[in-house]
């Protein structure tokens, strides 16, 4: 009966997924790893759920994506006028932090950074990731996502790059420019923004045991159960995401 079901859901664009696949990792037929991680996503299974179920709410964004009202406290450099910044806001940078401004800030289970540990040197991103250290409370996670090098060097020479680009960073290479600058910008990014690292699964991971900080590190793929949209890849079709813990 469930076959015949998704053989008629198919025709219409739609698949019928049961519980225990969503929240598992295994390859469904007839949906691709971004459909599953997106169904997980929108069911409310993964990392984010893992984690409230055990009662470890206490997350800490650094950058400040994702909404005001999604559970993290937001750490990052900007200035808000007097009286306008959010509620979960605190300035803090995170590169040059003391001892006592992380203590003042608090411990965490979840610490997450999506889309910004490209704009630090490798040598400010160990100590990004000493840092956070020290706030994660034993055993807490930490979650990094930045563009993956690999898969924009594949669109590269595909000559496909413009369907991950999506326009971004066109207002400083011109809507004329060669697909050399649109891969320029994933490297570099724009002038008030700037790259300053390129990663893959094997850099992220090689940054993580530099510190001898962390355990259980994962290049955490769209099929893992613990994955999902946005939570754990807000960039999918760009991301490479690492999953660790505190040791």
């Amino acid at each position: 009966m469930m076959s015949l079901i998704n053989k008629l859901l198919q025709s219409f664009g739609y698949v019928l997924l049961k519980k225990q696949e969503l929240k598992s990792g295994t390859p469904v037929q007839g949906i691709t790893k971004y459909d599953h991680a997106n169904a997980r996503g929108k069911a409310g299974w993964g990392l984010d759920t893992e984690l409230r179920n055990a009662g470890k709410t206490a997350w800490l964004e650094i950058g400040t994506g994702g909404r005001d009202d999604d559970g993290f406290i937001k750490v990052d450099i900007l200035d808000f006028p007097e009286g306008q910044a959010p509620a979960n806001y605190r300035k803090l940078d995170i590169i040059n932090a003391k001892d006592e401004e992380l203590t003042a800030l608090g411990s965490f289970d979840l610490i997450r950074m999506q889309h910004v540990f490209e704009h630090f040197t490798p040598e400010d991103g160990l100590k990004v990731l000493n840092n956070c250290s020290k706030l994660l409370k034993p055993d807490g996670y930490i979650l990094v996502s930045t563009p993956n090098i690999d898969i924009v060097i594949d669109h590269y020479l595909k000559g496909t790059i413009r369907e991950i680009n999506n326009g971004w960073g066109k207002e400083r290479i011109g809507e004329d420019a060669p697909d050399s600058f649109v891969f320029s910008i994933f490297t570099h990014s724009v002038l008030s923004e700037p790259h300053m690292w390129c990663y893959n699964g094997e850099g992220l991971v090689h940054q993580f045991k530099k510190t001898n900080m962390y355990k259980d590190i994962t290049v955490l793929n769209m099929d893992h159960p613990l994955a999902s949209i946005p939570f754990t890849h807000n960039r999918p079709a760009e991301d490479v995401v690492v999953l660790a813990r505190k040791k």
